[in-house]
Formats: C-alpha cells, sequence, structure tokens
C-alpha cells in the first residue's frame, strides 16, 4: 500500500499491510514519527519503482 496520511499509514501497518512512504516536503516535519508507521521510506517514486519492479 502505498499511503499519504499519517493515519492511514498507521491503520494499514497495525493490520500487517505493507506501506511504502515516499517523501514529501509537506510532512519534513515529522520523518521520525512517519518512518514508525511505514515499512519503507523512499526519496522519490524513481526509488519506489526499484523495489516494486
Amino acid at each position: 500500500m502505498i499511503e499519504d496520511p499519517l493515519i492511514g499509514k498507521e491503520t494499514a501497518h497495525r493490520v500487517g499491510i505493507q506501506v511504502f512512504t515516499v517523501y514529501a516536503p509537506y510532512s519534513a516535519h515529522e520523518p521520525d514519527l512517519i518512518k514508525t508507521k511505514t515499512d519503507y521510506f523512499v526519496q522519490d517514486v524513481t526509488e519506489l519503482l526499484r523495489y516494486i519492479s
């Protein structure tokens, strides 16, 4: 699952769905919190594509 809102990441992660997060400047103030709610944190879509291909 690729999820944007933190609550979506948290919910998916809690039920065992693997969560990908792509870095977004608007959430730069909370990267550590986001990383605890996701399985894969990538800097851009190109990096994401390497995981899913």
